[in-house]
């Protein structure tokens, strides 16, 4: 995952990338340092539309929404070592296995349209314009330059399907650069073994307080701060025997925390404190303050929360300051973790509320079961959904949490 990186895996300098034909795999013999990847097409495209979030073909990808989505574009939707069988032209190439045996895996029309072709034995790149499925014949939307594109040539295709699925608009929502919700935050991560892409991908949503679900076959992303406006109000639960399927609850006392360690950097090297006595690096009277009032009115005393931020960047081995990712992260977490909130439980019927997913926002309106004050006025963040069946007709079960 090299847009992650931001450092040296050992002391040597030199990459040697070694290629076998068998499995036609890169071995890292040696460590390297690499700056990161760069996005491609689908930044500034969504099929044949247009995309704008601020970025464009070639700007580094540091923002940790789109971290993500290169993931599973460049990574997971992803067709690798095939090779072509027949080539007509230099923007024509048939993989159908009858020469090579590393076919397409798939033969419905289009199915490949937009994808990310790379051609590793003349080093050619571009996007995929047609397919035709009964003969898996893939036409490119531009000349492979080399002219050399011939039988033989080995081949990874990325972003199969991709804009299919991914909701792109809620990766935008998060990080863009005009209002995101986390536009401005830089991610880089230091590897020194090989890790899943689950792994990776949870390590961030929980470093940057981010979720990704996935809504049919759509991933969509979302992220822990309350939203300038709700998705939605739920007034109506289902009943069973004439009782509402409502239940309310505050969240437990031992979620909170009153003293903090926020580390980043290599192995955590860098360290920000907050706690009812004191603080570092700006976080000042505001969040001690916070700290005081769980260790107070929750007489959660010494109670410490600490993490290692491995995915976060500061600018490379810099500390933390006012206006960089780990300090906003760091206020986030605080504020989180220092008060009590609502927890509900909602049953509501099919028709008007399977639209709504993890990671929506809601009022719920109930007074007779929603306190006063948190009754049609505060939000709640919708952190599990499940379909199931109250005297067989299928319900939408949701968990909340006051946000």
């Amino acid at each position: 995952m090299a847009y992650l990186m931001r450092g040296w895996l050992a002391n040597n300098t030199k990459i040697e990338q070694q290629l076998t034909d068998e499995k036609k795999l890169y071995e890292f013999t040696d460590a390297f340092f690499l700056q990161g990847l760069i996005f491609g097409r689908w930044i500034q495209k969504t099929g044949a539309l247009n995309r704008t979030n601020g970025y464009s073909i070639g700007d580094m990808i540091e923002n940790p929404a789109y971290v993500i989505e290169s993931i599973l574009r460049d990574w997971l939707f992803v067709e690798r070592n095939r090779r072509i069988d027949t080539s007509s032209s230099a923007t024509k190439a048939v993989l159908d296995g009858t020469v090579n045996g590393r076919a397409l895996t798939v033969k419905i029309d289009d199915y490949y349209k937009y994808a990310i072709w790379h051609n590793h034995s003349t080093g050619f790149k571009t996007y995929i314009a047609g397919y035709d499925g009964s003969t898996q014949e893939v036409i490119l939307a531009d000349a492979d330059i080399s002219d050399a594109m011939a039988a033989g040539d080995w081949v990874t295709i990325t972003n199969i399907q991709g804009d299919n699925l991914i909701d792109t608009a809620s990766f935008d929502v998060v990080g863009n650069t005009t209002n995101g919700t986390r536009d401005g935050y830089q991610l880089a991560r230091y590897f020194t073994e090989r890790e899943s892409m689950r792994d990776i991908i949870d390590s961030i949503c929980q470093d940057f307080h981010l979720f990704l679900t996935k809504s049919g076959m759509r991933y969509r992303l979302a992220c822990l701060d309350r939203k300038s406006a709700v998705d939605g109000v739920f007034s109506n639960p289902l009943k069973q025997n004439g009782v509402p399927l409502l239940q309310v609850w505050l969240s437990p006392l031992d979620s909170l925390y009153s003293q903090y360690s926020f580390k980043h950097g290599v192995d955590g090297r860098y360290e920000m404190v907050c706690s009812p006595t004191g603080s570092t690096y700006g976080l000042g009277a505001t969040y001690e303050g916070k700290c005081a009032s769980a260790e107070m009115k929750y007489r959660q005393v010494g109670r410490e929360y600490g993490k290692i931020y491995e995915n976060i960047y500061n600018g490379m081995d810099s500390k933390p300051t006012t206006d960089t990712t780990m300090h906003r992260i760091a206020k986030s977490t605080i504020d989180f973790y220092t008060q009590l909130r609502a927890m509900v439980e909602y049953q509501g019927d099919f028709k008007n509320h399977i639209k709504y997913e993890v990671g929506d926002q809601v009022k719920i309106n109930y007074p007779t079961l929603i306190p006063a004050g948190l009754n049609d006025w505060e939000y709640f963040l919708i952190y599990d959904k499940s379909i199931e069946a109250v005297n067989g007709i299928p319900t939408v079960r949701f968990r909340l949490i006051q946000i």
